[in-house]
């Protein structure tokens, strides 16, 4: 079954089989300490305690590999809403590159650098979006455009909330 393959991949790496024992006994008993209702009665079943074979069996209940999902996450991933609110920047482009590793983590799909780019630059204020048009070059990578905006973000953040001299 697939948990007895991720378990032997998992002894396999850290080479100590009592220890993944372990681990996936603790596993167990944080899980149903969490849990309550329908979960807990999913995972009470599962033989050894094996928080792993109770994780998996979580997963496949409640967050299942489906189209529709694999589409939801696209589009949430190419389409989040523009900014308003310059201050709101910085935790919107911390969702959205959740998003995008949702996308690639768990449905495969990679984005382009470009593309990545072109997201953020869309869902930026207009003023923060001629900042990036700007700078743009064909060699600048995605990274270098985020921190830009980040820092940017943050000093325009930074200058507006200091005290204005007095004449």
């Amino acid at each position: 079954t697939g948990s007895e393959i991720d378990r032997q991949s998992l002894i396999e790496e850290f080479s100590d089989a009592e220890y993944i024992d372990q681990l996936g006994r603790e596993l167990c008993d944080v899980l149903c300490m969490l849990l309550g209702g329908e979960p807990s009665l999913l995972i009470q079943g599962v033989r050894d305690f094996d928080g792993f074979q109770a994780w998996h069996k979580l997963i496949r209940k409640y967050s299942p590999i489906t189209p529709a999902r694999s589409l939801m996450c696209m589009i949430e991933a190419v389409t989040p809403p523009k900014v308003k609110q310059l201050a709101q920047l910085p935790n919107a482009i911390e969702r959205w590159e959740l998003k995008v590793y949702q996308l690639e983590r768990e449905f495969g799909e990679k984005m382009s650098g470009k593309m990545k780019t072109a997201v953020l630059t869309g869902m930026c204020p207009q003023d923060i979006q001629d900042v990036v048009f700007q700078n743009m070059e064909v060699s600048t990578e995605f990274a270098t455009i985020r921190d830009k905006v980040r820092n940017l973000v943050a000093n325009r953040i930074m200058s507006a909330s200091m005290p204005v001299p007095m004449d």
